[in-house]
């Protein structure tokens, strides 16, 4: 399975194969969270009321280079589910042949949305909420940290030089700063 995932002589990581699996990984964590409230009959992907989509890898950090002589393996988690939002957060993994204990090297965080499947606008799903078996404190947590993420990623939009034009101080600023650069 490594060779799938290595290229051509096997010193380096096929980060595209990496970047697929951390989306297919966050979908099926979705997925999972979704069908728990499920019946028998939605199991069938054809019969459920929803799909996802993938609305944005909102981050993809690597801490160290990965390694390709080292196993990998990834650990979602439901960090975020409200309204029709899902966000997902992934530990990326490694340790060497023959270690124990696990190294964390990267993270992601991939955000969906629920879309009805009739009429494809937003399907709502159930609020994440912690059960008798959670950590409260860890899951509230959680869900400031998605809610403050999905708020951040909104805003982002504001901040977008292409929506809004600088004015003038920070467009003298910016100039500034690429004569500092030029010299």
């Amino acid at each position: 399975m490594r060779e799938n995932y290595c290229r051509l002589g096997g010193k380096s990581i096929r980060f595209g194969k990496i970047i697929e699996e951390l989306d297919a990984m966050a979908g099926d964590c979705s997925y999972k969270y979704l069908m728990k409230n499920d019946d028998e009959a939605t199991f069938d992907p054809a019969q459920r009321p929803y799909y996802l989509v993938t609305v944005s890898v909102d981050r993809v950090d690597f801490m160290s280079k990965l390694s390709a002589d080292r196993d990998l393996k990834l650990s979602a988690y439901m960090l975020m589910a409200k309204g029709s939002s899902l966000m997902v957060k992934i530990d990326v993994l490694q340790r060497s042949e023959g270690e124990q204990d696990w190294e964390q090297v990267g993270d992601a965080v991939i955000i969906f949305v629920a879309r009805d499947r009739v009429t494809n606008k937003a399907y709502k799903i159930p609020d994440m909420k912690h059960s008798q078996y959670d950590d409260v404190l860890r899951t509230q947590k959680c869900m400031e940290i998605g809610l403050t993420i999905k708020d951040w990623s909104r805003d982002k939009s504001k901040r977008d030089m292409k929506s809004t034009l600088p004015d003038f101080h920070e467009s003298n600023h910016f100039n500034q700063y690429l004569e500092m650069v030029d010299h």
